[in-house]
């Protein structure tokens, strides 16, 4: 009997150990990329996050509206909810164009970066469909964005492909840009800011230093919707690996009783 009930429950803490795992595997959000800390170079660098969680993707919609000015050719111009395996595509696409950058920014340094830094504020994920498919402006109004900001679209083609769409032109609040075919695409802000290595020439005095510079700075807003209080290059994951380990262990204890009654009983 008592040979029955150790292997009972061992089958019910391997079952327990099962769905806590399934569970692990479904949470978080619908397009998540960690932020990433790296070195290139000799240069210090850092990428923010991209984190859109499953609630804000119809929330985009709202904070979107076709503007006057889009060609009139293209007819009527809807625009709709990103799915979300689409979602997480492009916030793979965003990181790597925020790392593409910083390269970049430490090009054009010459050497004399010690650090760069991206952040990455996402405005929209929408579906985009018109009436006519021809090649043609479109005009959005969109939450988040402001003059100046250095603003690139990401357009998820017919064969699966992502492209960069630099705009024709962003406002406050505002961007147009040309689309040959429609389908997904992602607005995001990207702020870049580098710090310069510390001068160390030597004087007749004595050695002398400048402090760390800031340059190529942009400022944006975003939505409520998109973004992250974590430091950008942190995310935040559920903590699963305690209860799993408890799992493991009452496991292991269980296969130890049964053996033990095992022999016992003989």
């Amino acid at each position: 009997m008592k040979k029955k009930l150790l292997a009972l429950l061992c089958v019910m803490t391997m079952a327990l150990g099962m769905v806590m795992n399934v569970s692990a595997e479904e949470s978080g959000n619908a397009g998540e990329n960690t932020g990433d800390h790296y070195t290139e170079s000799g240069v210090e660098v850092n990428v923010g996050s991209v984190n859109v969680p499953a609630e804000a993707l119809p929330e985009y919609v709202k904070n979107v509206e076709v503007a006057e000015g889009s060609s009139e050719a293209l007819g009527n111009i809807t625009i709709g909810e990103l799915p979300i395996d689409t979602a997480k595509l492009a916030a793979q696409e965003i990181q790597e164009e925020a790392k593409q950058l910083a390269s970049e920014a430490i090009a054009a340094g010459n050497g004399n970066l010690e650090s760069v830094k991206v952040d990455i504020v996402v405005n929209a994920m929408v579906d985009v469909t018109v009436e006519n498919e021809v090649e043609g402006q479109i005009k959005l109004s969109v939450n988040g964005v402001t003059a100046g900001s250095n603003v690139l679209i990401f357009h998820l083609k017919d064969n699966g492909e992502w492209e960069v769409i630099t705009p024709d032109s962003i406002g406050n609040g505002e961007i147009t840009f040309t689309m040959t075919s429609y389908s997904p695409i992602v607005v995001a802000t990207f702020n870049l800011a580098s710090n310069t290595k510390p001068d160390t020439g030597n004087t007749d005095n004595g050695n002398t230093g400048s402090g760390n510079t800031d340059s190529g700075n942009t400022s944006s807003g975003s939505t409520g919707s998109s973004g992250s209080d974590a430091p950008a290059g942190e995310t935040t994951s559920p903590k699963t690996g305690d209860p799993l380990l408890a799992v493991e262990a009452m496991t292991v204890f269980c296969g130890l009783g049964a053996v033990y009654a095992g022999k016992k009983r003989r």
